[in-house]
């Protein structure tokens, strides 16, 4: 394929995807492309992105396996992401008390790999019902449903990536323009191919 040729499928995967153009940059920026880095350019322009978490301790997993009812979600303080974005600023309180208020009490959903933004896909593997802080991180209460229990079971999908509001202070400015105040949560993706280091949902 000719050079004009595949500039040509970029701008065209480029408008099926919505990204403006981000597609054929990240291209030139390999380290950066991985599901995260697409994931995350197409949320942004609606004011979200998703978020692989950071490595932690703060929840013993199942020794069994199975899906574990408190995970890890969000790393809370200061935090950047291995591509760069951020830095994002996350205050545990300030984010229960803002999820609370924006359907926690009905259920945040986890669906699969953010097939809910990306595909049109929003079937639940698990619902997110209680938020809290332990050892530096926020955890959530996870109810799941059964085809995700055994999907985690079977080591199907083993990392968990978050979605969340945060506060730009232009939407559209670069990300060194943007405040990266995280608002509250409004769910979470089971994926394979995380951009960070980070605890699997099962040993």
């Amino acid at each position: 394929m000719g050079r004009n040729s595949e500039r040509e499928a970029d701008r065209h995967i480029d408008n099926l995807l919505g990204l403006h153009g981000q597609f054929a940059a990240a291209l030139s920026h390999p380290p950066a492309m991985t599901d995260f880095a697409l994931c995350a350019r197409r949320m942004q322009a609606r004011g979200r992105i998703c978020l692989f978490s950071l490595t932690g301790g703060s929840v013993a997993l199942p020794e069994d396996g199975s899906a574990p009812e408190w995970i890890e979600i969000l790393p809370l303080g200061t935090f950047t992401t291995s591509d760069g974005r951020g830095p994002f600023h996350a205050d545990g309180k300030a984010i229960i008390a803002a999820t609370k208020a924006h359907g926690l009490d009905r259920g945040l959903p986890i669906d699969y790999d953010h097939g809910t933004y990306l595909r049109d896909d929003s079937r639940a593997a698990g619902w997110i019902h209680e938020l809290k802080i332990a050892g530096g991180k926020l955890l959530a209460r996870t109810e799941w449903v059964d085809r995700g229990a055994k999907a985690i079971a079977a080591r199907e999908y083993r990392f968990l990536s978050p979605v969340f509001e945060f506060d730009p202070d232009d939407r559209y400015a670069p990300p060194e323009k943007q405040s990266g105040r995280v608002l509250y949560l409004t769910g979470a993706a089971l994926v394979n191919n995380p951009a960070l280091s980070m605890t699997p949902l099962a040993a």
